[in-house]
């Protein structure tokens, strides 16, 4: 079963920052390249240039809509914890040594990083989970670079229901 990373209304703000990132852009394109142009003045002369802003704003809004549409996945014999292009790792249910409610008020600001071979990914501070691994597991982020960790400290939309899953997928294993 799936379980998105965000809930609706996170996701709505981040396919509006994507807007704003994208019509920032294009507006930022039109004042550097149409009307610079129109009065002679040559901005930029060539194609690759060109392409090199549209290919950078691609990315900037495909990073924000990966992240966006990024969700967590429990199977039979694992779970998938996705996180967009930033990454993701996949845990055998015999690999985790303790799941739960993460309540913890004293964590890093919001966002990814790793510390002391624990994997902070989340972007509020409501449903965050723990899981305490037994050994290490590799978490693959930008682009496939590998990173050990034995914690993960994440969120998920219907943290309750998935933890409940999860459990039950353990006695099973």
């Amino acid at each position: 079963m799936k379980y998105s990373t965000f809930r609706k209304s996170e996701r709505i703000i981040l396919y509006a920052l994507a807007f704003a990132v994208c019509f920032l852009l294009v507006l930022i394109f039109y004042r550097t390249f149409i009307e610079i142009n129109e009065k002679g003045f040559e901005v930029f002369e060539t194609f690759a240039e060109w392409m090199v802003y549209v290919f950078s704003m691609v990315i900037l809004c495909g990073f924000l809509l990966s992240l966006a549409n990024s969700f967590h996945e429990v199977l039979e014999d694992r779970v998938v914890l996705r996180f967009g292009v930033f990454g993701f790792v996949h845990i055998k249910y015999s690999q985790i040594e303790e799941i739960g409610k993460f309540e913890e008020k004293n964590i890093p600001f919001l966002g990814m990083r790793f510390s002391d071979g624990v994997y902070y990914g989340y972007f509020g501070r409501k449903d965050l989970i723990k899981v305490k691994l037994k050994s290490e597991a590799e978490f693959y982020y930008m682009f496939l670079k590998k990173r050990k960790v034995n914690e993960i400290i994440f969120c998920v939309s219907k943290r309750d229901e998935f933890l409940e899953e999860i459990k039950k997928r353990q006695e099973k294993c």
